[in-house]
């Protein structure tokens, strides 16, 4: 349970495409695109990168209170024009056509935790949380109506540099109250997904386990 918990899990969306993705390196690009699914390692989207992005969603992740209601749908980013999620939970979210989707598996290594989750320095926190991702997931695959697609390759890999944060007493996580930093490794995807209603399909298999499939279903409106 420790380790499920470390590894942040955003329960959305990907498509399938194995040789288009490293043609589409920004949000303007990406978002241009024809009316079809599509998987991208953005470099930037809305003018941040991916690593960026990470960091906000596990600020916030860190900062979270014991009883605070998870967010089925939240946006992160400039002006929340980027759909995430935080929650384990199959549930429905709405974007507008054009918006990406940011579909990640993430491990962080911080100042708070106790090993193997604790390293000091930003290279020892980045080192922890890339062995703790790859050695605990045999691989990360995702689908979008059924065409499923590898994310946990090197085209996806994300840092998030050292950030800072301060825990709540009551933090969910029980990690030590107070400030803090952390680093992440992530693989890390945006996806953008033609007017309607996906069915969107999450696959994680363990090393040492079988692994789960979650669903989310993601309506794409005009």
């Amino acid at each position: 349970m420790r380790t499920l918990r470390r590894v942040l899990l955003v329960l959305l969306a990907v498509g399938a495409l194995c040789s288009q993705f490293l043609t589409a390196p920004t949000a303007s690009a990406d978002t241009a695109a024809q009316d079809k699914v599509r998987i991208v390692p953005s470099q930037r989207v809305y003018g941040e990168t991916r690593g960026e992005l990470m960091t906000e969603l596990w600020t916030y992740e860190y900062q979270r209170h014991v009883g605070d209601a998870v967010p089925e749908c939240l946006s992160v980013g400039k002006d929340d024009k980027v759909l995430a999620g935080v929650d384990a939970l199959d549930s429905t979210c709405t974007i507008r056509h054009g918006r990406p989707v940011m579909m990640f598996w993430s491990a962080t290594c911080d100042t708070g935790s106790p090993p193997p989750w604790y390293a000091v320095t930003e290279a020892d926190q980045i080192r922890c949380a890339q062995e703790l991702l790859t050695q605990d997931n045999e691989y990360v695959k995702v689908s979008v109506d059924g065409v499923a697609t590898t994310i946990s390759t090197p085209a996806f890999e994300v840092i998030s540099r050292q950030f800072s944060y301060v825990s709540p007493v009551d933090n969910q996580y029980g990690y030590v109250p107070g400030p803090g930093t952390a680093s992440g490794f992530s693989w890390v995807a945006m996806v953008y997904l033609p007017k309607g209603r996906h069915v969107l399909r999450l696959q994680v298999k363990y090393a040492y386990g079988p692994g789960f499939t979650t669903t989310k279903t993601v309506d794409v409106v005009p």
